[in-house]
């Protein structure tokens, strides 16, 4: 259904296939995926597509890698959430979930001669049973098989029927993060945003100092904005100035595709408050700066200091903290604030409560 409304689209040039970190996908659903997407849709062939494969590193195995590569991805982005644990009934709670940090190296490696231009992993802290001392343990073998990037996530904490499982303590986690942040600064990784590491002849990074960075629903791209097409449970798309989103359960999401139907769960036309407030943020994140004199001159029905006043009174507090600048002409984030860029951004997004998480629980923003 959705090829027959873009057979007449542009070739392809960003492609992202995510595999959650509790499935496994075996080497012949994914030749038949991309067989099917071939068969549906017009895929580039450049050097300069953005083909990207996203998996846990529980479910994928170094043919699996070469396989992928075969087929047309150039970008592969390991999920690694390792837990160190400490007693067999611990680890009762979620078997697929724990790796040793020697399968993600092994991964990495793979990757790396199959000729996958760029190689990342999302490192996960603060998983059950975790400590510092693992944590650095496992980042410093995950540095030393130098993916190109790295981005940190805390861990999210889903409780299962078996019973609950130790958590890293709130303390605990900030001190992870922190002792994350060093080792990768140590190792010569330069900070992105939104806890995004990158070699600093990464193309990510290289974008970055050029100005030419941008973000979009996958996260940071060299590609400016474009249509998203979401296929699959739960997709996301972006057409024009709308989202939307696909059936989050999987037998209304059959059940729509069978009566012939998009399976389409929710969606929202974008205002201009909308598209001014999300380049404002896109900014931001990318460039760790924004001109004022730019935004009025691209939007000149607004005066900006009067348009987003209860915006720049909240980023007062910020900067006297120091982890802003504010003058007439842009607002820019020093080195200071740049780990604490997305609660910056979100000062920005009208649909969340900046204000109130800002003055109680600045901290907690980063574990």
């Amino acid at each position: 259904m959705l090829s027959a409304l873009f057979s007449d689209m542009d070739p392809i040039e960003q492609l992202c296939v995510t595999v959650p970190a509790s499935t496994c996908l075996s080497m012949d659903q994914c030749e038949g995926l991309m067989r099917q997407l071939r068969d549906s849709f017009n895929l580039a062939a450049g050097v300069s597509r953005e083909y990207v494969f996203k998996i846990g590193v529980h479910a994928v195995s170094v043919a699996h890698v070469h396989a992928l590569h075969v087929q047309g991805f150039n970008r592969l982005h390991l999920i690694a959430e390792d837990c160190t644990l400490d007693t067999a009934a611990e680890m009762l709670h979620d078997k697929k979930r724990i790796q040793p940090a020697a399968k993600t190296v092994e991964l990495i490696k793979a990757a790396q001669v199959a000729g996958f231009r760029s190689v990342g992993v999302d490192f996960i802290y603060g998983c059950p049973g975790q400590n510092i001392m693992s944590v650095a343990r496992n980042l410093s073998a995950v540095i030393a098989a130098a993916p190109d990037s790295v981005v940190l996530h805390g861990h999210i904490y889903l409780p299962l029927a078996s019973g609950d499982m130790q958590l890293s303590d709130m303390d605990s986690r900030l001190a992870m993060f922190h002792r994350c942040v060093r080792q990768l600064n140590a190792a010569g990784y330069a900070y992105i945003g939104m806890n995004h590491f990158a070699k600093p002849e990464d193309e990510i990074a290289v974008a970055q100092r050029q100005g030419r960075l941008y973000r979009n629903l996958q996260g940071f791209s060299i590609h400016p904005e474009s249509d998203a097409i979401g296929c699959g449970v739960a997709a996301i798309a972006a057409i024009g100035n709308s989202y939307s989103q696909n059936q989050t359960n999987l037998s209304a999401y059959y059940a729509n595709i069978d009566a012939g139907l998009l399976p389409v769960g929710c969606g929202t036309h974008l205002t201009m408050d909308d598209l001014l407030r999300r380049f404002i943020i896109e900014r931001l994140a990318c460039n760790f700066e924004l001109s004022l004199d730019f935004m009025e001159i691209a939007y000149p029905i607004i005066v900006f200091k009067e348009y987003f006043s209860e915006e720049l009174a909240i980023l007062r507090h910020m900067e006297t903290d120091g982890l802003i600048r504010i003058d007439s002409e842009r607002i820019t984030v020093p080195p200071r604030g740049r780990l604490l860029i997305h609660v910056i951004c979100k000062v920005f997004d009208r649909y969340q409560g900046a204000l109130s998480d800002w003055q109680s629980h600045p901290r907690n923003s980063l574990a």
